[in-house]
């Protein structure tokens, strides 16, 4: 197979963007000329000169879009329209020989493996994500209703759902009774290296407590928190400052102040016993960030935590710590803060 046919092939088959299938070819090509054709594309798009492979993404994803074994039976309505899915279709993907040939041994079932559960996580979004809205006390400022007894239906361990607009954060939360289930389980259950966003089992799931830990992998798709890398930039946190937490009661807003390279062993989770050192940590954190932020963060803050590697599939301590401060902004549990069809 030549270059062009392989870029070909994951443009038009598997949806990939130019950029990202030249980099999977320059990273798992066997065939040199290949390699050198992937990267010469690359520095034509990016004008980057170096030709290191080692600075180069190490993985992508194949979109396929196997069978979601997701049961909508009897799902409470609450009266919502929802983007139910009466069946969903498995699309089986065949690869050509001559494509595999090419490839690293195993690494096509791996990225299939990855796209497996992001299928998952957007069928699901699809059945719990309703067609309404919550109007928040400010006049036209409204947020978007996620059916918390829809989602408990699919996994009883889904506590909430983390958004961030702009991005493809946007997946439920789920907190086992260990900080290992989900680390390598999708969120029906089954194994999955791309794992599940999950809260640390020792956190209130209100994120209540001083600090709140949620983990993801840092998938090279952009799927789970491969996004959060992106916070190295002032410009993109610029554009990208504020997440969304939602729980069956409540919708909070994240206001993002610092992201640091941080040995996860050095993060205090939970409630501090001195107030003083919650607010050092908090000022030693914002002093170290990769960007600038107005947030402020005091003894009362609440902050929530989202960790990930600092390169997918590391094996160190080290993680890519993204903090803000936890402010609630709408009560679902208040009249006035009822859902309102769009």
């Amino acid at each position: 197979m030549t270059y062009e046919q392989l870029l070909e092939k994951l443009v038009n088959d598997y949806n990939w963007t130019t950029d990202v299938a030249n980099k999977f070819i320059a990273e798992k090509a066997k065939d040199e000329k290949i390699r050198e054709k992937a990267l010469l594309s690359l520095q034509k798009e990016s004008e980057i000169k170096s030709e290191s492979l080692a600075e180069l993404p190490k993985e992508s994803e194949i979109e396929e879009k196997p069978k979601v074994n997701v049961t909508v039976n009897n799902m409470p309505k609450k009266n919502k329209k929802f983007k139910l899915v009466h069946k969903i279709a498995a699309v089986v993907m065949t690869i050509s020989i001559a494509g595999l040939a090419i490839m690293t041994p195993g690494i096509v079932d791996r990225l299939n493996e990855y796209q497996a559960n992001e299928n998952l996580n957007q069928e699901v979004a699809s059945l719990v994500v309703t067609d309404d809205v919550y109007q928040a006390p400010e006049e036209g400022v409204n947020y978007k209703d996620v059916d918390f007894s829809a989602l408990k239906q699919i996994n009883q361990d889904a506590v909430g759902w983390l958004e961030w607009q702009g991005t493809n954060v946007d997946y439920p939360v789920v907190q086992g009774n260990d900080n290992d289930y989900y680390l390598r389980r999708s969120l029906d259950g089954n194994a999955n290296s791309a794992g599940t966003l999950f809260m640390d089992k020792d956190n209130s799931a209100n994120v209540s407590d001083d600090v709140t830990v949620i983990f993801g992998h840092n998938m090279r798709n952009d799927s789970m928190f491969g996004m959060l890398s992106n916070l190295q930039s002032q410009e993109f946190y610029n554009e990208h400052p504020v997440m969304y937490y939602h729980t069956e009661d409540a919708i909070y807003e994240i206001d993002l102040f610092a992201a640091v390279n941080q040995d996860f062993y050095d993060l205090t989770h939970g409630n501090y016993n001195n107030e003083e050192d919650f607010v050092t940590d908090m000022q030693q954190v914002k002093q170290n960030s990769t960007f600038q932020s107005d947030v402020q963060v005091d003894k009362d803050s609440k902050v929530l935590v989202l960790s990930t590697c600092l390169d997918s599939g590391s094996n160190t301590s080290h993680r890519f710590l993204v903090y803000g401060t936890v402010n609630k902004v709408l009560d679902k549990t208040m009249d006035y803060n009822v859902a309102m069809t769009k």
